[in-house]
């Protein structure tokens, strides 16, 4: 299930990166850009308070390609790695459990779970002036 919804969510992603312009940013919720429709793009309403994204975010995408599974696409102007290391130390720091893949060798890929979240990763994708990052994850009980 996870890896589909990883698989939907990358090809969303790809379709709609870059369909968006910028949004005013309000001091508590991350900036947002609105979608070629233009409508803008909001955190699922039941998106767990404690997953802490980077101050400077600004979301791309969110959606839910099948029940129970979360799909975020933010970017950011911090480098790869503090984006990477503020995750990791937000998602320990609220209490979710940073698991060890030992497929994985990405430095700027990490994986969760813990709470309301049956498994989740993050991925950073630095193209340059801005760095992507893509946050989907599996409702715990799904």
């Amino acid at each position: 299930m996870r890896k589909y919804a990883t698989l939907v969510g990358l090809v969303g992603a790809s379709i709609l990166t870059g369909c968006g312009s910028s949004a005013d940013q309000s001091a508590t919720a991350p900036q947002v850009e609105t979608q070629a429709g233009g409508q803008a793009v909001k955190l699922p309403a039941d998106f767990p308070s404690d997953i802490a994204l980077p101050e400077d975010t600004r979301l791309v995408l969110a959606s839910t390609p099948v029940p129970g599974d979360v799909f975020i696409e933010g970017r950011s102007r911090q480098s790869a790695e503090a984006i990477i290391e503020g995750f990791k130390k937000r998602l320990s720091d609220a209490g979710y459990n940073l698991t060890d893949r030992a497929t994985t060798t990405d430095p700027l890929e990490i994986y969760f779970e813990g709470k309301q979240v049956e498994g989740g990763n993050i991925r950073v994708r630095d193209d340059g002036a801005d760095r992507d990052f893509m946050l989907t994850y599996t409702k715990a009980g799904q």
